[in-house]
């Protein structure tokens, strides 16, 4: 508050204290207002937090099934190369078959 104010107040007599007490008004207002919005940020950084925090959580799940995934994959691989047998059943890597369709 303007210190100007207070001393305008003090030698305008009662027109100053109306003065001063809108003056007071309308900074309490301002204040509430200020705490308010504050308020809300505040809940919102937690909402974005908590949502955060869970989309880490998510997320080490998919990289732990995308593991679990690649070892399948592997062993499928593995079972694959070990049962492909060529058509003079000779046993041949399932990647030297893969290629030979492509060509």
């Amino acid at each position: 508050m303007d210190p100007e104010l207070f001393w305008r107040a003090s030698t305008d007599g009662p027109a100053g204290c109306c003065q001063v007490s809108a003056s007071s008004q309308n900074l309490a207002a301002g204040a509430s207002e200020q705490a308010s919005l504050l308020e809300e940020t505040s809940s919102s950084l937690e909402e974005l937090t908590s949502m955060s925090k869970r989309n880490a959580e998510l997320t080490e799940k998919c990289k732990g099934w995308i593991g679990e995934a690649r070892v399948l994959v592997g062993k499928v691989y593995e079972l694959l190369n070990e049962t492909a047998v060529h058509p003079g059943n000779q046993a041949f890597q399932w990647s030297d078959r893969q290629n030979r369709q492509n060509d």
